[in-house]
C-alpha cells in the first residue's frame, strides 16, 4: 500500500461507521451499561464473549466470569453510565469503541462519582457485536 493508500485507509475506515453496523454497536454498547446498572446477568453473558479480558482504571484485569461475578455480585452498584464524545472504528469483523465513561454508583453505599477514559474492542459474531476486551484508564 502506497503513502496515499494510508492517508485514505482512516477515511475508508470511518466511511464504514455510517452502516447499520454503526447503530447495531451503538445499541449493544448501550445495552451492556444498562446490564450493569441493572445487575443482568444472562444480558451480560450474551453481550460477551468468553475470552473477554476486562481492563479497569486501577490495573485490575478481569475475565468474563469475574467481570460478570463483579457486576453482579460485587461491591459497586452502577445508578448511572453515561458515555461521552464516542467514536467508532470499524474493521472488518473487529470495532473499536472509545469513549469518556460517565458514571454514578454506590460502593459499600458510599456516593462514587466516575469520569474515565475506556477503549473497547467488539467483534461480530453471528450477526451479533460482542465485547472482546475493554480498558479503562484514568484521564
Amino acid at each position: 500500500m502506497g503513502f496515499i493508500g494510508l492517508l485514505a485507509l482512516p477515511i475508508a475506515l470511518r466511511s464504514q461507521s455510517d452502516s447499520p453496523n454503526e447503530k447495531a454497536l451503538e445499541q449493544v454498547v448501550s445495552d451492556l451499561y444498562t446490564a450493569m446498572i441493572n445487575k443482568d446477568q444472562k444480558t451480560l453473558e450474551a453481550l460477551t464473549l468468553p475470552g473477554l479480558t476486562y481492563g479497569h482504571s486501577s490495573g485490575i484485569i478481569e475475565n468474563k466470569s469475574e467481570y460478570v461475578e463483579a457486576v453482579v455480585a460485587g461491591p459497586f452498584d452502577y445508578l448511572s453510565i453515561d458515555p461521552a464524545d464516542q467514536t467508532l472504528l470499524f474493521y472488518g469483523d473487529t470495532a473499536i469503541v472509545r469513549h469518556i465513561f460517565n458514571a454514578k454508583g454506590k460502593r459499600n453505599g458510599e456516593a462514587v462519582v466516575l469520569h474515565l477514559g475506556v477503549m473497547m474492542a467488539f467483534q461480530h459474531v453471528n450477526g451479533l457485536w460482542k465485547l472482546l476486551a475493554r480498558q479503562a484508564y484514568k484521564l
